[in-house]
């Protein structure tokens, strides 16, 4: 029986102080007080009527409310207060990223052992892994280096705060909360605004083109983004058809700990990660998984794709095509790796992975095809299974919501060709006069690349499994522009390399010959969201 409980019909000498803590804790939130305070209320009285025997009603609001505030104090040449919240309004974390860049420029100009002091400080905002690789002066010197990284963090931590409090599930807010899903919506809202103002000048010929036109054409439509997806699967269904290989779908699920709910109630094992914490898990027993098959000549080729489970976790999809008779040991190692971290618990063994060999011909592009589909725009796919009966039409957009939220790469395929010559080589054949100058073997792969036969651009570019270097066909970068000749520099002064063509057998062929411009057509007056 709970404290609260003994009480009943009495006076409740525990509920004055339970009060008092929490008003107290509500203070540090901002622009989420009210929703939080709502929650939390309701949850309680549930909690009450549920009466549990050891449960602290005040845990989840702690634990949030302790990362949502940042306040500490930091010696550089005088001790310097830094104090804000991180679900904090725009003025707010504004304010912060201008005291942040002043704080910058005087550890760079005062201190000889300015890098102890810059990962004192990024570790009193919670931001070890934040730390830049390069370009550290000019980066945390800068006010809008500082705005977008506070910004970027901002959303990921209110986001979190939100679903310690239950407002991620498939009763509230589907894969995302709704208030992150509305500020996602509004900022897609505003680039497409942007993006509308916006024309490309080119630099040799004048030309103007809209931006907007411009992205129609490439892999930024949903649509376009989708037909490649399935192109490139076909392609590789065709491929494993030729080689007899089997296809197979394996789903990875996180330990149970890296899930908010278990079974529709709150998850008592879970530790508090984010989405992004529980992909790296993954991330990181599937590189253990392609090391281990590295070792043992296992050779293998596919896409994975990262969907959320109602709560937000994820969970990751794979289409691999592997040899008959290396299929069990492919399992064999998946399962091991999985199973290391907390294998024993209940329910391990049934879904930490679960494993569907397709048919050898003709089945796995189509099975697959409801996984893309339902990820990017929903097209065909019906009722996503996770809702409330609500149609993949509308939670594809919750999908995208949250996956940009956290910065989760939905798909990537793996051990096959680069992607990035196949549009290269695409584009050379739409420039029909230079497609003209192109013979032989580069002409062969350039016409499979333009027909749209992935299968054929892949054997030509020496099929899945051939190591980077051996490939006749790769990707060339290029440091200067093409028409000015200028070096591409960032405006922190690191050097830039942008795709300018292809490298083959026979030399380098430029397919970026011409140089762009952005422009506006008015003055932009959009700030940050």
């Amino acid at each position: 029986m709970t404290v609260h409980a003994q009480y009943i019909g009495r006076h409740d000498p525990f509920k004055k102080n339970t009060d008092q803590f929490r008003n107290k804790q509500l203070l540090k939130f901002d622009g989420t007080r009210d929703l939080r305070a709502r929650t939390y209320e309701r949850a309680r009285k549930i909690d009450e009527q549920r009466d549990h025997a050891n449960y602290d009603h005040n845990r989840e609001l702690r634990i949030s409310a302790a990362r949502n505030e940042v306040n500490f104090y930091i010696w550089i040449d005088m001790y310097h207060q830094i104090q804000f919240c991180w679900d904090g309004s725009s003025d707010a974390i504004d304010s912060t990223s201008d005291h942040l860049a002043f704080l910058g420029s005087i550890i760079f100009n005062t201190h000889r052992k300015h890098f102890l002091i810059v990962k004192q400080l990024f570790t009193g905002l919670d931001l070890e892994d934040a730390i830049p690789k390069q370009g550290v002066p000019q980066r945390i010197q800068d006010i809008k280096w500082w705005r977008s990284l506070l910004y970027r963090e901002s959303r990921r931590r209110t986001e979190q705060g939100l679903r310690l409090m239950g407002a991620v599930s498939k009763h509230t807010g589907l894969y995302i909360s709704d208030f992150s899903f509305a500020r996602w919506k509004e900022s897609q809202r505003r680039a497409a605004d942007l993006m509308a103002d916006a024309e490309l000048v080119d630099v040799d010929s004048g030309e103007i083109i809209s931006l907007e036109e411009a992205t129609k054409g490439s892999t930024s439509s949903l649509e376009n983004r989708r037909a490649e997806l399935m192109t490139r699967i076909r392609g590789s269904e065709e491929i494993a058809k030729a080689r007899v290989l089997t296809p197979m779908f394996i789903t990875m699920t996180c330990p149970s700990k890296h899930h908010l709910f278990a079974k529709g109630d709150r998850n008592p094992k879970f530790n508090g990660d984010t989405p992004r914490q529980a992909h790296k898990h993954l991330q990181r027993v599937w590189t253990r998984v392609r090391s281990k098959c590295s070792r043992l000549t296992i050779n293998l080729f596919g896409l994975r794709i990262v969907e959320p489970h109602h709560d937000g976790c994820p969970h990751w999809h794979l289409l691999m095509f592997v040899k008959p008779d290396q299929k069990h040991g492919l399992v064999k190692i998946i399962r091991d790796y999985a199973l290391q971290e907390d294998g024993n618990e209940p329910g391990a063994l049934k879904r930490r992975v679960e494993v569907v060999t397709l048919k050898e011909s003709g089945h796995a592009a189509g099975y697959v095809a409801k996984y893309v589909a339902k990820n990017i725009d929903g097209f065909k796919v019906g009722e996503d299974l996770e809702s409330n009966n609500q149609p993949a039409t509308e939670t594809a957009h919750r999908v995208r919501a949250w996956a940009s939220t956290w910065g989760i790469r939905q798909f990537q395929f793996f051990g096959d060709a680069p992607v990035s010559c196949y549009r290269e080589l695409r584009r050379l054949a739409n420039d029909k006069q230079k497609a003209r100058t192109i013979k032989g073997e580069n002409a062969r792969v350039m016409a499979a690349a333009d027909d749209g036969d992935w299968a054929a651009y892949s054997a030509l570019n020496g099929g899945p499994c051939c190591p980077r270097t051996d490939r006749p066909i790769s990707p060339h970068y290029s440091e200067v522009k093409p028409i000015t000749g200028v070096q591409r520099v960032s405006r922190f002064g690191d050097v830039l390399k942008a795709i300018a063509g292809i490298n083959t057998t026979t030399g380098v062929i430029i397919s970026r010959s011409r140089e762009w411009i952005l422009q506006f057509r008015r003055e932009a007056t959009l700030g940050p969201v």
